[in-house]
């Protein structure tokens, strides 16, 4: 949502819009600031993917494509890389939770298997 108004003499427009970061820019006249509000907010929406295109990702994706993109990106990064690597390669030991689809993994999926482990 876009909110235009008076700062230091200038007119100020503010873009907020929920899962972006707040888009800020301030101008001479009223006019320009609505336009380039109304701009961005447009690009912003078009950026958001639709609840429809996320379902369809969260289909194809497996969990053991994430674990191994996560492996890959993020592990490498991380001060406890090797600690990381070990739960995925146990998580990778149960085939009837990693090859579903992510879309359809649930907290008591995830639940059973580290009840299984304890």
């Amino acid at each position: 949502m876009a909110t235009i108004g008076k700062f230091k003499g200038r007119w100020q427009a503010r873009v907020r819009l929920k899962g972006h970061s707040t888009q800020c820019k301030t101008f001479r006249s009223r006019r320009d600031a609505l336009g380039w509000a109304q701009d961005t907010e447009a690009a912003l929406r078009r950026a958001t993917p639709s609840a429809e295109q996320a379902r369809r990702l969260a289909g194809a994706l497996s969990m053991r494509v994430l674990l191994d993109r996560y492996e890959q990106e993020v592990t490498p990064r991380k001060r406890s890389a090797e600690r990381a690597r070990y739960m995925m390669r146990n998580l990778r030991a149960e085939p009837e939770l990693v090859d579903k689809p992510i879309g359809e993994v649930t907290a008591s999926d995830i639940s059973s298997w580290r009840i299984r482990r304890l």
